[in-house]
């Protein structure tokens, strides 16, 4: 397997369910931004394990400061604003929440805008099976030469299941009580996703809106991931309700 897939960026490694990764090796080779298909890997990785209570109780803790800090240096201007959240994912997520009850408040997309000096994102979608997600992360890579197209350092599809009480998947572990509703300086309202990664770190998320498919990859990578989501039995940003 290439080694690109091992390589570590923000508390993530990338041999899970699908990895594209192999796109960010190409990105000084591209004579055009319309790089060939990537190549999927499938593997099949066990979800992590249920959170302690005490793991469960550290991770408020950290998610709490963490997002307490964001808004304090957004407010001395030393980062940006997290996002504000948009009444449309409100509105999609009760439009689930007959099929999914206990999983469509995790629906959204979430951004990470290099808090950690990487701009990361991820975003939640819902499936057909019950009780369970997909996951697309997306950290980008802008190329000098093609500086208009976001080449994928990190680009992953994967699966989670909520089973006691908490969102549980591959690569990630987090609970309902990780939503943290908070207020901007600038007034907004905001929500915070805090989750703790496969190597028990944790890290924070800002709601953006819809799930969606980064809409600046090349075409074949949007392809790509399309196809993964259908395979994974999950809703492709075409068929989604708000879509249509």
């Amino acid at each position: 397997m290439n080694k690109l897939l091992f390589k570590p960026l923000i508390g993530f490694y990338c041999p899970f369910l699908i990895c594209l990764s192999e796109l960010a090796g190409q990105a000084n080779n591209l004579p055009q931004p319309n790089p060939s298909r990537p190549n999927l890997n499938a593997v099949k990785q066990p979800n992590l394990a249920v959170l302690l209570p005490k793991q469960l109780s550290a991770l408020s803790i950290s998610a709490r400061t963490i997002s307490q800090s964001w808004l304090d240096l957004a407010g001395l201007a030393k980062v940006s604003n997290p996002p504000a959240f948009p009444s449309s994912l409100t509105k999609f997520r009760q439009s689930w929440r007959a099929k999914q009850p206990h999983v469509a408040t995790f629906l959204g997309n979430y951004r990470d805008d290099g808090q950690r000096g990487q701009i990361y994102s991820l975003s939640i979608f819902p499936s057909r099976t019950r009780d369970q997600v997909c996951i697309v992360e997306f950290s980008p890579k802008f190329d000098e030469g093609l500086p208009d197209l976001a080449l994928p350092e990190i680009l992953v599809v994967s699966k989670a299941n909520y089973k006691n009480r908490q969102l549980l998947g591959s690569r990630l572990r987090t609970a309902p009580s990780m939503i943290l509703p908070r207020v901007s300086f600038n007034g907004d309202r905001v929500e915070f996703l805090g989750i703790l990664d496969r190597q028990n770190q944790p890290r924070i998320f800002a709601a953006s809106g819809l799930p969606q498919i980064p809409d600046d990859l090349p075409r074949d990578a949007i392809a790509a991931v399309n196809q993964a989501l259908k395979i994974a039995n999950c809703i492709v940003p075409k068929l989604l309700p708000e879509n249509k």
